[in-house]
């Protein structure tokens, strides 16, 4: 199988292709963002859940106060709500583009245009493809963060409070 390299210096349509190849680049950069932000917020859930555990762990068998009580059932509404909105920006999209792509890991097997201008359409499809991805998941991150800025801080004090 042999594959076909753009030409994006092609005097004929470069341009268009350079700057649609550009915004490919830039939207992927997008979505790996928005992983890297999600793995940086299961990192702070965790957290408050290492809190918490330490917490509960050494006042196995002893009286808990009605404040720690409190604190743990918030801890759980929160930690549950954060994680489903991280595990909505985690997840794999399972969506393909509404036409194969040569440009997108679904369309390996289309074949990339001969035309500069059909390339650059092609192009510009996978980068707006990509960017609904980012958007879709920063908008999770975005829902995600106050809850899990109160797992932290809920777990941190349930940790003090024990």
């Amino acid at each position: 199988m042999t594959t076909r390299q753009l030409d994006v210096t092609s005097p004929t349509g470069g341009p268009s292709v350079k700057v649609a190849l550009t915004a490919l680049t830039t939207f992927q950069g997008y979505v790996q963002q928005a992983d890297e932000k999600a793995n940086v917020m299961v990192v702070v859930h965790t957290g408050g859940v290492v809190a918490v555990v330490t917490a509960v762990g050494g006042t196995a068998g002893a009286q808990w106060s009605p404040v720690l009580g409190i604190l743990l059932l918030g801890f759980t509404v929160a930690f549950l709500v954060s994680g489903f909105h991280i595990m909505r920006a985690l997840r794999p999209s399972t969506h393909a583009p509404a036409v194969a792509n040569p440009f997108g890991v679904t369309g390996l097997d289309a074949v990339p245009a001969v035309d500069p201008w059909t390339q650059a359409e092609q192009l510009w499809a996978m980068a707006r493809f990509l960017g609904g991805i980012a958007l879709a998941k920063n908008r999770a991150l975005a829902r995600a963060t106050p809850w899990t800025a109160l797992v932290f801080c809920l777990g941190v004090a349930s940790a003090v409070l024990s």
